[in-house]
């Protein structure tokens, strides 16, 4: 795997980090496939997403329109050349320990026919989802300082 598709937690994916512009993404990515705007709790988000990467990007208003949170699904993109998409719980739980990651907070979120799992590893900003005990996606932000600002990677 190419090292610019490796997952840094709280850092970012290979060379795009946290904290950057849209025109920077756009830059090293291209236009995106498509874009929506949201809005949850007053805070306004746009989200890039690049199908052909099964990634997306989003940028927060609330944070100088700076990128804040990377989703992605495919084992193309790895943390530590070792825990990517694909993985069962398992074979996940392997790598935490060896990684020597603190227990995560593991949320439930089922529907029918569907058994959801999220990994919350807050000392990161990482979530990693399973899907019928499946890696199946990262969704990362950068971490958080303890007075409660965001830790923002330096951009080089």
């Amino acid at each position: 795997m190419e090292e610019k598709w490796m997952i840094e937690p709280g850092k970012g994916l290979g060379k795009i980090r946290f904290g950057i512009g849209r025109a920077d993404l756009i830059g090293m990515l291209g236009e995106p496939d498509a874009v929506d705007k949201n809005e949850e709790e007053g805070v306004v988000c746009e989200h890039f997403y690049y199908e052909d990467m099964d990634a997306s990007f989003t940028f927060s208003e609330d944070e100088g329109d700076r990128l804040l949170v990377i989703t992605v699904a495919s084992p193309a993109y790895s943390i530590a050349g070792r825990l990517f998409v694909g993985l069962s719980r398992g074979e996940a739980a392997l790598v935490f320990h060896a990684l020597r990651w603190d227990e995560p907070i593991i949320d439930t979120l089922s529907e029918p026919g569907n058994a959801s799992l999220v990994y919350t590893f807050e000392k990161f900003g990482l979530d990693i989802w399973f899907d019928d005990d499946i890696l199946s996606g990262f969704q990362m932000s950068p971490g958080w300082l303890e007075n409660g600002e965001i830790a923002w990677p330096e951009n080089k």
